[in-house]
């Protein structure tokens, strides 16, 4: 039967930022021979010279490294760090901010990847365009374009520890004065946007900048409704109150809540601390218990490829019924137990809001002890006439 693990459906949306040597590997890029970062132009003073030789020396040096440490070849190591060192080389020598390598990417692009939010602004100032896109990764095929306000609300080093990262607060005031210096959500990459907002709600475990963005945005598609709410329910504590408003006006729906599959299913069957009061908070906005999504039809796409990825992707089965199979092999033993004593009340939830499955053997846990307060919760809710 199809259906999808729905609690992975945000972390697959998750962009990977930082490494940008991917594309250049799958798309043969031609490298750019830089030789060295060489003399800087007068108008930089002694500071933002020692700051341009230092990006400049991380990304010949340690960066470098690293990449080559994990096994990359040399070549596609070259190819995509070359772009990099040339846009660097290119604003010191020049004195301006408006040069940019291979796919876009900029010095300013690069500062405020490395942690150096006044070098960012230095850059900005002498004319790089804080929305001007970086192609530098793919995600299930297709390119996602990072701008400096992406880059800002995601807040991820250039590459894990060898760059250091901003401070939240930091990232917030440079994404501010970009904005006030030219910046524009609406001039973004919508998607690489969305997905960098995913990405700092798991890391900052906050909905500050998801927020300022679905603001300024005005309305998210269907899928990217459930996309952001799964993650925003699932990792930033307390977040229910903000979804619940955002439905009262309208930029979450029934129809992204309840798309492909229900947003009941991932809630329930992850069984995170406060899964039961959110599913119990979803269940009052008027959600369906036994939603199942339409089928889709074959005359509505384009190719017989693009229909059967469609099939797969829609759950074909209400909720409860998931859960069921997503639970017919924990335990109510060890570490797990409390995780498992929160799904159980998540069911028992679905159950006294009407939903309804048939139990059969095939979907009782393997667990006797478990299977038995599955029937009683079942023989409760459901009796047998």
């Amino acid at each position: 039967m199809r259906y999808k693990n729905w609690i992975l459906l945000g972390l697959l949306a998750v962009p990977m930022v930082g490494w940008w040597w991917h594309e250049y590997r799958d798309a043969g890029a031609e490298s750019v021979a830089v030789e060295g970062l060489g003399a800087v132009h007068e108008s930089w003073n002694a500071e933002q010279s020692r700051g341009l030789r230092e990006m400049y020396a991380m990304i010949a040096g340690d960066i470098t490294q690293a990449a080559l440490a994990e096994g990359v070849p040399a070549e596609q190591v070259n190819a995509a760090l070359a772009p990099l060192k040339h846009a660097v080389a290119q604003a010191a020598a020049t004195g301006r901010g408006d040069v940019y390598g291979m796919n876009g990417v900029s010095a300013a692009y690069i500062a405020l990847r490395m942690g150096m939010p006044e070098m960012a602004k230095e850059l900005v100032a002498r004319g790089a365009e804080p929305n001007r896109y970086y192609v530098t990764y793919t995600a299930n095929g297709t390119p996602l374009r990072e701008d400096m306000l992406c880059a800002a609300i995601a807040n991820s080093p250039m590459y894990g520890n060898k760059t250091e990262a901003m401070s939240e607060a930091e990232s917030a005031e440079l994404l501010q004065w970009l904005l006030e210096h030219g910046g524009d959500y609406r001039k973004c990459d919508v998607e690489t946007l969305l997905r960098c907002c995913m990405a700092n709600m798991m890391t900052a475990r906050s909905t500050a900048k998801t927020e300022q963005v679905v603001r300024a945005l005005g309305s998210l598609s269907p899928e990217w409704q459930m996309s952001v709410a799964i993650m925003m329910l699932e990792v930033v504590p307390d977040s229910f109150p903000l979804l619940e408003q955002w439905f009262k006006e309208g930029i979450m729906t029934r129809d992204g809540l309840e798309g492909k599959a229900s947003i009941l299913t991932p809630i329930a069957a992850c069984g995170a601390e406060q899964s039961p009061q959110i599913l119990e908070r979803l269940l009052r906005l008027g959600l369906n218990p036994n939603y199942v999504p339409t089928a889709p039809r074959a005359e509505d796409f384009a190719s017989v490829a693009a229909y059967r990825q469609a099939v797969a992707e829609c759950a074909d089965i209400p909720p409860l019924q998931i859960v069921l199979q997503y639970i017919r092999s924990a335990s109510p033993e060890g570490e797990e137990s409390e995780r498992v004593e929160r799904i159980l009340l998540c069911m028992k939830i679905l159950l006294q809001a009407g939903a309804k499955v048939e139990l059969t053997p095939a979907l009782l846990p393997e667990h006797a002890a478990l299977r038995a307060k599955v029937e009683a919760l079942f023989a409760e809710f459901t009796p047998q006439p």
